[in-house]
């Protein structure tokens, strides 16, 4: 009875423990469910990246807070399984639409996938990966000829609670087009512009760290999933490779940009047409159906060969929508592969402009009814290159005669049947005057205020085609500026060296100085100051010179820079050029060095600051020892520093005085989350050995006493795999 008594007990106390540790387990949801669309009834079900992929999800499998489902179709017939994915395993799973041979090219199929998953894998977070060949805008899931074409995809997906990741494991799909069209389909979307290689993303990596931390964000997520695979491709690839993620809800800004860049291409289709196709060849271009564009690139391209003022600043807004819609982008060129891929201007997001006949199915697309960029395409390769003589010839006056011009005069010149010039002027950040002007005038700007302007003319029809341009930029109009501007402060050692940064004592150093004159004002002299004192002072004169003094260094930190000043000895600061310079009394023996020791503590953020000349240094590390460089010229004997660590939410201060003959401080900080991190672990790994030992002597006992049960068991009924 005793016997039997402490086994009781002993089942009573594992059960109390198991109850406890379990039940944070015991979820009426995951955090994430990962479902997995693999179509590989094709060239990758036969050449067995298909099961190679699988593989890689088994070797992590799901966990308590991860499910991992997969439809899978594999090549040749009577192929199509639905798995549920453990360590080691994939589980055979059945559901009322599944059939053992399945065309997952089919948008019925998918919906009825990602349906029937939710309800039965309910989740707070869901991803599903498209997993298989891609070709962008044109199609992805190949099943057997069959293609599923991403205006299906969107409507398939458009009645199920939108997912907060859409993954393509698939070529070419990071495009505008793709995005746009799927904007409502999830919160990110991952994909790649060019072809991936056909092993696809390194699924074991990525679930690893998801089974680590299984409540990462979805923003977090796709951070991972990014890095994981240009990282892979970089140890094993030997394929150029591209990834990126993009939040939807900035994709609207990208084809707002995409509109108006796309409506000042139109305009300027005959005037600039063999531009336009400069830049689109200029461009970097990825390597399979449709063959897209980046569309960063393709901006920069244009703004570089079409130098209109109207395209260069839609192209410069679509830049900055686009790298405000990317969350995460990397890539990485493979210089062993014959020939070599480059993908050193990859920027995220692709976009359709082929150098051949343009595809009529491209005008079904959402991007294509909300945009003009379709409209550009079909109309850019045949336009006739066209050009109307136009002259602008400018003068600028200083009605005052106060030593600044206050008027720009432009004379415009123009012939053409129903043509007109329209005439803008911007100052920094918008355009302060427009004028239309039907026949030849004399145009007079006066300066509402000191500032630089620009003025662009465009000669153009009604419609605002475009057949002529020119613009007078950077000019310095009013207020109580001259019209001379410092272009370049150089200073140099006895040798004629650029000096970087710091010197010692007594150094002699020329200091040189460009100034230009932009109008026909001219200034009355050129200073040169060390901090606030004068050095030098040069005659001014109009046109675009180079002035040389020198300087005895003395030791400390000092300001060295060079001013212009107009006749009513008015200082112009908009025109002094200012650099920093360390002067230090004795030879500095290399940098300081600040050791840090955060034991247990991760992305940590380090700030130093240099409390005499407010120079600061900033870095990130994510591990918890390392080494922070403060170089020589940064710093002179003696100088305070402040150093502030920021870990885990906790802040670490403190300050050093530095010297030359010390070179190096090691610092420990404490951060108290890291201890207790650090004290749950060892009490959980006590908790663990001892739940460890109480199972040991449960099942020994449990032997002793069952063996005879044992030897009469039948086999348990055997669970069926995937194939």
């Amino acid at each position: 009875m005793r016997k039997k008594s402490l086994f009781v007990a002993i089942i009573l106390l594992v059960s109390l423990i198991h109850i406890q540790s379990n039940s944070a387990s015991q979820q009426s949801k995951y955090s994430w469910t990962w479902m997995v669309y693999m179509s590989g009834d094709n060239s990758l079900g036969k050449d067995g990246f298909l099961d190679a992929d699988l593989e890689e999800m088994e070797y992590v499998g799901s966990t308590s807070e991860v499910a991992i489902i997969v439809l899978y179709d594999n090549y040749g017939a009577g192929n199509t399984h639905l798995y549920f994915v453990e360590k080691g395993k994939a589980k055979e799973l059945e559901a009322p639409w599944l059939t053992s041979e399945m065309n997952l090219a089919d948008g019925n199929v998918l919906q009825a996938f990602v349906e029937w998953t939710m309800e039965n894998y309910p989740a707070s977070h869901y991803l599903l990966d498209i997993w298989g060949h891609g070709e962008g805008w044109v199609s992805t899931v190949m099943d057997s000829g069959d293609k599923m074409s991403i205006i299906t995809i969107s409507q398939s997906l458009s009645a199920i609670p939108k997912l907060d990741i859409l993954g393509f494991d698939s070529c070419n799909m990071a495009m505008v087009e793709v995005f746009y069209e799927l904007q409502d389909v999830a919160e990110y979307i991952i994909a790649s512009e060019k072809e991936e290689d056909a092993n696809g993303w390194p699924y074991d990596v990525i679930l690893d760290e998801m089974s680590v931390n299984p409540t990462m964000s979805p923003y977090a997520l796709s951070q991972l999933i990014v890095a994981s695979f240009v990282e892979w491709c970089e140890a094993y690839s030997s394929y150029s490779a591209t990834l990126s993620a993009i939040e939807t809800s900035k994709i609207s800004a990208v084809a707002t940009a995409l509109d108006v860049l796309a409506n000042a291409l139109y305009n300027v289709r005959g005037f600039s047409k063999s531009r336009i196709i400069q830049a689109r060849d200029s461009t970097e271009r990825y390597d399979k159906t449709p063959y897209p564009l980046d569309l960063y690139n393709l901006c920069e391209q244009v703004a570089d060969f079409v130098p209109l003022h109207s395209v260069h600043t839609a192209s410069e807004k679509l830049k900055q929508s686009i790298a405000g819609a990317v969350v995460a982008e990397r890539h990485y060129t493979c210089t062993s592969s014959t020939p070599i891929e480059s993908v050193d201007n990859a920027h995220g997001v692709s976009i359709y402009m082929p150098n051949g006949a343009f595809s009529s199915s491209y005008k079904n697309l959402k991007l294509s009814e909300d945009t003009y960029w379709d409209e550009f395409l079909q109309a850019y390769p045949s336009a006739p290159e066209v050009e109307e003589p136009m002259n602008i010839t400018s003068q600028l006056i200083d009605t005052t005669r106060d030593g600044t011009a206050d008027m720009m005069s432009i004379a415009l010149n123009f012939s053409g049947a129903d043509l007109s010039l329209n005439m803008q002027v911007f100052n920094a950040t918008e355009c302060i005057e427009e004028r239309t002007f039907t026949t030849s005038a004399t145009y007079n700007f006066y300066a509402p205020f000191g500032d630089y302007y620009n003025f662009y003319a465009y000669l153009q029809d009604a419609t605002g085609m475009i057949y002529n341009y020119s613009q007078l930029v950077g000019i310095w109009l009013g207020g109580d500026k001259s019209d001379a501007v410092v272009y370049e402060l150089r200073i140099l050692d006895e040798k004629g060296s650029l000096v970087n940064g710091a010197v010692l004592e007594g150094s002699i150093l020329h200091l040189s100085a460009l100034v230009g004159v932009i109008g026909d004002c001219a200034p009355a002299n050129v200073t040169f100051y060390v901090d606030s004192e004068e050095v030098c002072t040069k005659e001014g004169f109009l046109g675009l010179s180079a002035f040389n003094t020198s300087w005895v260094a003395v030791a400390g930190y000092h300001n060295i820079s060079v001013g212009v000043k107009i006749p009513k000895e008015r200082v112009i600061t908009n025109n002094v050029i200012l650099m920093p310079i360390y002067v230090h009394s004795k030879e500095p023996k290399g940098p300081y060095y600040i050791g840090v020791s955060a034991e247990g503590a991760k992305n940590l953020d380090v700030v130093i600051l240099n409390e005499r000349t407010s120079a600061v240094i900033k870095e990130k590390h994510t591990t918890p020892t390392f080494v922070v460089e403060v170089p020589a010229w940064w710093y002179l004997e003696g100088d305070v520093i402040s150093v502030e660590i920021i870990g885990d939410g906790e802040k670490y201060t403190t300050t050093l005085v530095l010297s030359f003959e010390d070179k190096s401080v090691w610092l420990t900080p404490k951060f108290q989350k890291s201890e207790e991190h650090n004290a749950f672990n060892t009490a959980g790994l006590i908790y663990l050995i001892v739940e460890c030992a109480l199972l040991l002597l449960l099942v020994f006992s449990w032997a002793l006493q069952r063996r005879n049960l044992y030897a009469s068991r039948s086999p348990p009924e055997v669970i069926k795999y995937r194939p």
